[in-house]
C-alpha cells in the first residue's frame, strides 16, 4: 500500500512509500523542467528528514522525474535575480550544499534514475544519491 507523505498538488518534489521503496516524484508546476529553486529546496529539507527519521520504514529511495527526457536541468536561474546581496547568493549555496550532504548521508540507500539531462547542480544531486 502507498503512503502519501505530502501534498502532490503544487510541491516540485512528491513522495510516497510503497513496499519499503520512498518514491521521490520531481515534478514542478508551471515549469517545463525541474529545477533546483527554493521551493524544491524547502521540500527536500521536509522529505530528507523524513528519510532520516526512517518514517514510513524505507529501505531504500528512488528519485525520479516527471518531466518527459529532463531530470533536474539545474539551478533555478530566475531566483538569482532576487539575490540583492553576495549575502543572499552564499546563504543559497550553503543550503544547497547541506541539502546535498544530507541526501548523501541518509541511512538508506538513494537511487537517481535519470532519464534525461542532469544538469549542474542537477549533477550534483545525482552525484549525491548512492547509485546512479
Amino acid at each position: 500500500m502507498a503512503t502519501m507523505v505530502n501534498d502532490e498538488t503544487l510541491a516540485p518534489v512528491r513522495m510516497e512509500i510503497e513496499d519499503g521503496i520512498a518514491l521521490l516524484r520531481l515534478d514542478q508546476p508551471g515549469k517545463p523542467v525541474n529545477v533546483l529553486s527554493s521551493a524544491f529546496a524547502e521540500e527536500m529539507r521536509e522529505i530528507l528528514g523524513r528519510l532520516e527519521r526512517r518514517e514510513g520504514n524505507p529501505r531504500a529511495a528512488v528519485i525520479v522525474s516527471e518531466k518527459p527526457g529532463v531530470w533536474i536541468a539545474g539551478a533555478d536561474i530566475e531566483e538569482f535575480r532576487e539575490f540583492r546581496t553576495a549575502a543572499n547568493g552564499e546563504r543559497a549555496s550553503r543550503t544547497g550544499q547541506e541539502l546535498l550532504n544530507r541526501l548523501e548521508r541518509l541511512p538508506v540507500p538513494v537511487v537517481a534514475a535519470i532519464d534525461g539531462v542532469a544538469l549542474g547542480g542537477g549533477l550534483e544531486v545525482a552525484l549525491a544519491c548512492t547509485y546512479r
